[in-house]
């Protein structure tokens, strides 16, 4: 390469530095900011209303009574000086709800609570939810509350996506349902007293998280809808997972104790764990009507039932550890 070449590839990246510079706040989007009192925005509706995709509403601690409709890749990021809570406004609706976009919207550090109220339009999968996304709407879920919403704490429908990390969803009618061949991340996260449910060809990933402190279901499958969990802790429910109609699990590494029926599959069901513990169950793992299991390298032990079987379930077993069971299999 001559010097000539040389030099002048240096001023090209000289000057895109120097745009880059320059025009920082175009590329990146713009910051605005929300407080009760001496912002340019007291209400992050108004400031989203203003937003541009990319554009990022910070959000000054304090109670804000609102509804907020995302419909553009904008970030909201709580927490500046102390807790943010987001409340609605209105009754039997989300308190967030997030359309397409072509940006990703982002919510992060916020205390979302309070949605109640009878159902706004049911057919339409209006309800008093936490936070809803709807269409093919892709949203970035960190640091939330997720709290005492009468609906799911996280409803997500037609083919949406939702990633959560380093959350917690507790007390909601439902905490995360995803419907209509929806998917989702859950990482990093506690799920508690009030279960995950999917339905109709809906998938959902779970790692590094606990879903726990259930009066019923920790973990609802069916209508052909996928789970795959690692590194996880399930239990302190009636059923930790229940799948039907087709849907399947696949588990590694994690660990389900103190429930009524561990994992109970039926319907064509059917179910893989690999590497994981089993104990303090009822039943720790149940299969009907023509429900599968597939176990590797497991552990089963100090349950009263290690694994059962009913009505042509069939079950695989691959060095697995069935100990101190009061009955060990039962077929």
């Amino acid at each position: 390469m001559s010097r000539l070449e040389r030099n002048g590839r240096i001023c090209s990246f000289t000057l895109i530095l120097l745009l880059i510079f320059l025009l920082g706040p175009s590329v990146y989007g713009d910051q605005l900011k929300v407080c009760q009192n001496g912002c340019e925005f007291s209400s992050i509706a108004a400031a989203v209303a203003e937003a541009y995709p990319g554009d990022t509403v910070y959000i000054q601690a304090d109670t804000y009574e609102e509804t907020i409709t995302l419909d553009k890749g904008v970030s909201l990021v709580g927490g500046e000086g102390g807790e943010v809570v987001l409340k609605p406004d209105l009754k039997g609706r989300p308190v967030i709800t997030v359309f397409p976009s072509d940006e990703i919207a982002s919510i992060t550090g916020l205390t979302v609570s309070g949605a109640a109220g009878e159902a706004d339009n049911r057919e339409k999968g209006v309800f008093s939810d936490g936070i809803a996304l709807r269409g093919d709407a892709k949203l970035e879920l960190t640091d939330l509350i997720v709290v005492g919403n009468e609906g799911c704490g996280i409803r997500a429908l037609d083919a949406s996506r939702a990633e959560i990390s380093s959350s917690s969803i507790s007390n909601n009618g439902r905490g995360c349902c995803f419907f209509n061949e929806s998917s989702g991340v859950i990482y990093d996260s506690r799920v508690s007293g009030n279960g995950i449910f999917l339905e109709d060809f809906a998938a959902v990933a779970i790692t590094d998280s606990t879903i726990s402190n259930h009066n019923q279901i920790g973990l609802r499958l069916s209508g052909f809808s996928r789970v795959k969990i690692q590194g996880s802790k399930i239990g302190t429910s009636e059923t930790g997972v229940l799948l039907t109609d087709g849907s399947a699990l696949e588990m590694s590494d994690s660990r389900v104790a103190d429930a009524g029926d561990g994992i109970r599959v039926e319907d064509d069901g059917g179910v893989e764990i690999i590497g994981s513990k089993f104990s303090d169950c009822t039943s720790a793992i149940e299969a009907r009507n023509n429900g599968g299991i597939s176990v590797v390298r497991t552990r089963i032990v100090s349950n009263d039932h290690g694994l059962s079987l009913f009505d042509n379930a069939e079950l695989s077993l691959r060095e697995p550890r069935i100990a101190y069971n009061d009955i060990g299999i039962r077929a």
